[in-house]
């Protein structure tokens, strides 16, 4: 079975990051849980003009790997075998 968790930084992802590895281990999966993010490039169109795409790019892959640090300790933490995607 594979698990799919987008994350946001929010206390609520995190509460669902620590559900799909309690889920991962109670179903003995040999799967691994992936934890996504998500950016929309789109929000930032009006500052294209003045920032470089690979700015904007890199700024929220920074942004991305923020929110997924308190994922990535509790997957860390529960031993269980993770996957990160991000995505713009």
């Amino acid at each position: 079975m594979k698990i799919l968790v987008a994350t946001d930084g929010s206390k609520a992802s995190l509460a669902a990051v620590q559900y799909a590895a309690q889920l991962a281990v109670a179903l003995r999966t040999k799967d691994r849980v992936t934890l996504l993010s998500v950016h929309d490039h789109l929000a930032f169109k009006h500052v294209k003009r003045f920032v470089s795409k690979g700015a904007i790019e890199e700024y929220l892959r920074d942004l991305s790997e923020a929110e997924l640090a308190p994922a990535r300790a509790a997957m860390d933490q529960s031993r269980v075998k993770f996957d990160i995607e991000i995505r713009q």
